[in-house]
């Protein structure tokens, strides 16, 4: 029997929000002010996060006193909540990038009878964002500009994407191509019409050097990696797809593959050649390992009597290690090495556990491992406490397929923790080479544990683990590289394409 990798239930993404994990230290009269929230947060930050002690050490504990102090000060001339919220995401920024984060979750102090927080009202969201990015449109000129010379502009049109509606206007920045992306209609009070959704610079020139950036719900902006055109589609690299509605573009049907891809919530198996088959895994979230099993399994025949297999797991920001067990076993060709990580031991941590073990929708196996931890960590009063008796641990399979012969897997930079994680597991096997970009850079830290502000209104999340590859081997603001980088040359609803015709040369000998 196949002995399991004894990580292949660790959960590395933002998975979980049960009441246990999040722990209100609600006090009958909590101070709801932006000092006393930014306390709160660095508070509770230093005494749990994993990645703490280490970025202190390195960059001295004057440099973080004198980080914490101004942003303390920031905190106490804050007027607006998207003044304060912008002073608590830089003060988390200072310390990584990935695997951290804070949320907020609702409108203010007020609470149901439940205790769960009231979301904001239209209205309210109106005042928050009320200073938000705006640019007007006419949109009636801009409509009856494009339908007079549609391809004068091959940006510029009106785009959808989920609940969004944006018209994109062209808007030269110091010699530099600019697009905005502007709110028209929307199914979420979180926007209003005029709102920029998205900055865009096609040819990569931002003053920060990135492609621009886009806003999610809270309005923060996330910088962008790439800007496409594909067919019909704007490509924001590296999560973003906004439809053309107006006016209409012909979609080749490589884009058209690429955009259902791009948009399935869910494994996809696919032959593309006598020679090669296709898995599209867009989440390892552990709610989706019975689904990748599934299509394994399913497939499993053709899988392992075809010479060349893609995995394209471009945009999949992680989730459960067990997830991906199953595509191992496609993989595996023997000595694969995993290294473990430390848990920092802390109350808030430990109750983690206890949300596992009693959460009716948790498998089975993750029961387990939380019951193990639970007993771990209970044995010894030490601040750090290793998951598993050994550091490094071998990966054991029973059986070595012959096929697939060449697999190659497709990354991109929104590829992160348990994503990278796979790949550093994947590399291992003498069949697999990676194509595509840089993934993010968030796993050395990881391991996530939320808890709530006293007064309901923020999210913390924090990394609870560190592995024991750092410092010798650091992920970490470097990410995975590919063995195979594929430049801006080569646009991305083409890479499927582009690796197969190398998979299949190589099988040919070629």
């Amino acid at each position: 029997m196949a002995r399991p990798s004894p990580f292949a239930v660790a959960l590395r993404a933002l998975l979980f929000l049960s009441p246990l994990a999040q722990l209100r230290a609600q006090s009958a009269n909590p101070d709801c002010s932006c000092p006393a929230t930014f306390d709160w947060l660095a508070t509770t930050f230093a005494a749990n996060d994993a990645g703490y002690p280490a970025v202190v050490e390195a960059r001295g504990e004057a440099a973080y006193a004198k980080t914490r102090d101004g942003l303390a000060g920031r905190a106490a001339s804050a007027t607006t909540d998207a003044e304060c919220d912008e002073v608590l995401r830089d003060y988390l920024a200072w310390f990584r990038s990935g695997h951290v984060g804070i949320y907020r979750q609702g409108g203010g102090e007020e609470q149901d009878g439940d205790g769960e927080v009231v979301e904001p009202t239209a209205d309210e969201l109106v005042a928050r964002f009320a200073q938000a990015h705006r640019c007007p449109v006419d949109t009636a000129a801009l409509r009856a500009r494009l339908a007079a010379d549609p391809d004068a502009s091959p940006y510029e049109g009106f785009y959808e994407s989920w609940v969004y509606e944006v018209a994109v206007v062209r808007a030269d920045t110091a010699g530099r191509e600019r697009y905005l992306g502007v709110i028209t209609g929307h199914g979420s009070d979180w926007w209003q019409p005029g709102q920029v959704k998205f900055a865009a610079y096609p040819n990569r020139d931002a003053p920060d050097g990135t492609a621009g950036f886009i806003r999610y719900q809270d309005h923060a902006a996330h910088p962008l990696s790439g800007v496409e055109l594909i067919g019909g589609h704007l490509d924001l690299q590296p999560e973003a797809l906004y439809t053309r509605t107006y006016p209409e573009r012909e979609v080749d049907s490589a884009a058209a593959i690429y955009r259902a891809d791009r948009d399935a919530a869910e494994p996809v198996y696919r032959r593309l050649s006598p020679s090669t088959t296709y898995l599209r895994i867009p989440d390892f979230d552990v709610s989706q390992k019975a689904n990748i099993d599934s299509v394994v399994a399913v497939h499993h025949g053709e899988l392992t009597a075809t010479p060349n297999l893609i995995i394209d797991i471009r945009g999949n920001g992680g989730g459960a290690d067990a997830s991906y067990a199953r595509l191992l076993d496609l993989l595996y060709t023997g000595h694969m090495r995993q290294v473990s990580v430390e848990l920092r031991s802390t109350p808030l941590k430990n109750a983690r556990n206890e949300a596992f073990i009693k959460d009716p929708d948790m498998p089975a196996d993750v029961k387990e491992w939380a019951r193990d931890m639970a007993a771990r960590l209970a044995a010894t009063d030490a601040e750090w406490v290793q998951m598993y008796d050994e550091r490094v641990v071998s990966i054991e399979r029973d059986t070595v397929y012959p096929q697939p012969a060449h697999v190659a897997i497709i990354t991109d930079e929104a590829n992160g923790s348990t994503a990278e994680q796979f790949l550093l597991d994947a590399r291992q096997s003498l069949k697999v080479k990676t194509f595509g970009a840089r993934t993010a850079g968030v796993l050395d830290v990881s391991n996530m544990n939320h808890v709530t502000s006293p007064c309901g209104e923020h999210q913390l999340a924090y990394a609870v683990s560190r592995s024991f590859r750092v410092p010798a081997m650091p992920i970490d603001d470097y990410g995975v590289a590919p063995d195979f980088y594929l430049d801006a040359g080569l646009p991305r609803w083409r890479w499927v394409g582009y690796v197969r015709e190398v998979l299949e040369s190589e099988s040919r000998g070629g």
